[in-house]
């Protein structure tokens, strides 16, 4: 909960990625801290969605620390993908937190392994589950990125009006809230420029 509330749960923005030094500090060291703890909490509870999605997140950060884009093409990027499936499984979690994950891989890593396209279908995916703020938001940055502008803002839109599907959206719910405005406006910017 710490790791997400103070670098906003690592997730996606309309540019870039959020790989500051700070922020790769505090996955350095907290995120190892609760990858070796919730590596245990998998093994005793090796059937628990519930571990498998603390792992996850754990496993997220302490990998992060090394640079998210990095990673994607590495041993690293491979674990992560094959944790992010399993959780995909499991869509009653955390409202659908498996789409955020997978999906999030997609949009983020580079060639061969990113695919907006794809990313956008696991996105979709998520907000037929769960409408929750972090699943239309993730959809609304995916499509800014593909240059799908009226979508875009219509998710934006949508983000800013819905409520948090669970409490670890919750601990990054302003962040979604401040970009999700942020990117209605970039979003009706480019529709502006293109209608001119």
């Amino acid at each position: 909960m710490e790791i997400r509330i103070r670098t906003n749960a690592n997730s996606l923005v309309l540019e870039g990625t959020q790989d500051t030094a700070a922020n790769k500090r505090i996955w350095r060291t907290l995120g190892g801290e609760s990858y070796a703890l919730a590596s245990d909490a998998r093994k005793a509870f090796p059937s628990s969605v519930k571990a498998l999605a603390v792992y996850a997140d754990a496993f997220l950060y302490s990998s992060s620390a090394k640079g998210i884009v990095k990673q994607a093409l590495t041993g690293v990027g491979k674990k992560y993908l094959g944790i992010a499936k399993e959780l995909y499984k499991y869509p009653e979690q955390d409202s659908c937190v498996g789409c955020a994950f997978l999906g999030g891989l997609y949009q983020v890593a580079p060639w061969p392994v990113g695919n907006k396209e794809k990313a956008k279908q696991i996105f979709l995916e998520g907000v037929k589950v769960a409408a929750s703020r972090r699943n239309l938001y993730y959809v609304a940055v995916n499509a800014y990125t593909l240059g799908e502008y009226e979508s875009a803002a219509t998710y934006f839109e949508r983000a800013l009006k819905a409520p948090c599907g669970s409490p670890t959206e919750e601990d990054f719910a302003e962040f979604m809230l401040q970009e999700s405005k942020r990117g209605l406006k970039a979003a009706q910017d480019e529709l502006a420029k293109a209608s001119s």
